[in-house]
């Protein structure tokens, strides 16, 4: 089947042959809605750790807005959906991260401002899948979680030592 032969890290496809038909697709949709999926501490840690940074750079009134008292919930909702899509038992600190930079996206959307630098930028607004899927999609990803653990380091509660999983 073509959905297991996309989800198989072992199985190299071109991503033109990685498109899922709509049967495909309400079937991973149906797969993950199974899913419960439960919080490693290094993802619980990187929320947090976040939430409570982005809290006191946002007070400070340098970013122009609070981040409210339900981002938490919204970061670790979205960190859950994340992984259940991808078909994991665990949130790991990659659905964390993902979680981190859509709502920072959506912060820079609604106000104008990030406390990491985001700019919203489209999600496959054309045919350059690399650019969401590929290599260079996981490039961005790294360099921002790489930027996100020292900002969470410098303005957070813990230290940088304690991400790993």
């Amino acid at each position: 089947m073509l959905l297991e032969a996309c989800c198989s890290p072992s199985v190299q496809l071109e991503h033109s042959d990685c498109l899922l038909e709509d049967d495909d697709i309400k079937q991973l949709l149906h797969l993950a809605a199974a899913k419960k999926p439960s919080f490693a501490k290094g993802s619980q840690d990187l929320i947090r750790s976040f939430y409570m940074a982005s809290r006191q750079m946002r007070s400070s009134g340098a970013f122009g807005t609070d981040i409210s008292a339900t981002a938490i919930h919204s970061m670790t909702c979205v960190a859950a959906a994340h992984a259940a899509l991808c078909l994991r038992s665990e949130v790991t600190e990659d659905d964390a991260t993902a979680a981190i930079l859509l709502f920072e996206e959506a912060v820079v959307a609604c106000y104008g401002t990030s406390v990491l630098n985001v700019s919203c930028q489209p999600h496959f607004r054309d045919d350059d899948l690399d650019a969401y899927l590929g290599e260079q999609h996981c490039s961005r990803m790294k360099q921002f979680q790489s930027q996100l653990h020292h900002f969470c380091s410098v303005h957070g509660n813990l230290a940088s030592g304690e991400w790993e999983e």
